[in-house]
């Protein structure tokens, strides 16, 4: 093997490496904030009791858990917690659940990617616009807006590092070398 390909397959092993743990990292952040809106929560239960409201705990618990939705996916994906329907495939072969899998992995980027793609330009247009939120808190949109783009772009770049696992794996199992093993990348 010639020292460039060395060299190439040494730097996509460390961005693989990175965005496996920018993506823990989101993932971590997101729990807290669902965890910061479960206090929030609290917090308003006591204080509509006790005839005090505040204006801005449900609007902020709700974007925590935009956050947690969105930003929190490429996590998701890369712990296999996102949904799988495994009525049909687990009657198939591992050869052919590995190439199917493959397939919705290619079909999640393109959907994650043409989402992130068409986001970012609603995230500017609050933006350029100031758009605030018509609530009496009135925060700008531009940190619940910016969570699709941001969250779905994050997806879509951890999606390619799954799709390289996937292709390695797939090749090592139709050359009869793996067993189901996970591939280094």
């Amino acid at each position: 093997m010639s020292p460039m390909i060395r060299l190439g397959k040494r730097i996509l092993a460390l961005l693989a490496w990175a965005i496996d743990n920018w993506s823990e990292f989101t993932g971590y952040a997101c729990a807290l904030g669902i965890f910061a809106a479960a206090v929030i929560i609290v917090h308003e239960v006591i204080t509509r009791y006790a005839r005090i409201p505040t204006v801005w705990q449900t609007e902020l618990s709700i974007y925590l858990l935009m956050m947690a939705t969105y930003v929190g996916a490429a996590y998701g994906l890369k712990h296999g917690g996102h949904i799988h329907v495994d009525l049909v495939t687990n009657f198939l072969s591992p050869r052919a659940r590995e190439v199917l899998f493959l397939v919705t992995s290619v079909l999640g980027l393109i959907i994650a990617g043409a989402i992130a793609w068409y986001s970012w330009p609603m995230w500017w247009e609050a933006v350029e616009a100031g758009y605030h939120s018509e609530s009496l808190w009135g925060p700008p949109l531009i940190f619940p807006y910016i969570l699709l783009p941001l969250g779905l772009s994050f997806l879509a770049i951890h999606y390619l590092v799954h799709i390289a696992r996937k292709i390695a794996l797939v090749r090592d199992l139709f050359k009869g070398s793996g067993q189901g093993h996970e591939p280094s990348l």
